[in-house]
């Protein structure tokens, strides 16, 4: 009689692998699966890292309006510029064009934004995004976006990624933050 408990969890275990189907992982999954491309990229397989900028804008007299000369349509110009602090780049300037359609001041609709983003150490961020959604606010403020990353030069020359703008008086100037996506530094050689 003391044998049976000592063989009884034999005799179980061996009852539950008698009848052994071992589950296997469908090892042929596509490429696709297997690998996911960045946000708004070209297919290529790249890391994204979060992206913040905090800064102050202020509109400017003149810029580079050559952005808007393929956009049909544009009936009002508008450039800005600014500085503030971004992860990955430091301390920063930039410029912008915003490429209106007609119609009154806070009623135009955006047709494009581009320009660039200048790093302390000259490193330059391009964004550029046709029709990308704006809204203003009734007390003013704005967002615009998502607006793409689109290289640059130094460690921004093959980046991607996307930045949402929102700022707190789209009359005058003033705080604002981009918040978004940006491809690592080499992830997508």
């Amino acid at each position: 009689m003391r044998k049976l408990p000592i063989l009884l969890p034999f005799l179980f275990v061996s009852m539950a692998c008698g009848d052994y189907t071992p589950v296997e992982p469908d090892t042929a999954a596509s490429a696709d699966l297997l690998l996911a491309s960045a946000k708004g990229g070209n297919g290529d397989v790249v890391k994204m890292v979060p992206f913040k900028l905090k800064g102050n804008w202020w509109y400017d007299s003149e810029g580079d309006e050559s952005i808007c000369d393929e956009i049909p349509g544009t009936a009002y110009i508008g450039f800005i510029d600014w500085e503030g602090t971004a992860t990955h780049m430091g301390k920063v300037t930039g410029a912008g064009v915003n490429c209106y359609g007609p119609g009154e001041p806070m009623s135009r609709s955006l047709l494009a934004q581009g320009g660039v983003i200048i790093a302390a150490n000259g490193d330059v961020l391009n964004f550029f995004s046709e029709d990308p959604p704006f809204s203003v606010n009734l007390d003013y403020s704005f967002e615009i976006g998502p607006v793409a990353f689109v290289g640059g030069t130094g460690r921004f020359e093959n980046a991607t990624g996307w930045y949402q703008l929102h700022g707190e008086d789209a009359i005058g100037a003033g705080p604002f933050t981009l918040t978004g996506e940006i491809s690592s530094v080499g992830s997508s050689k």
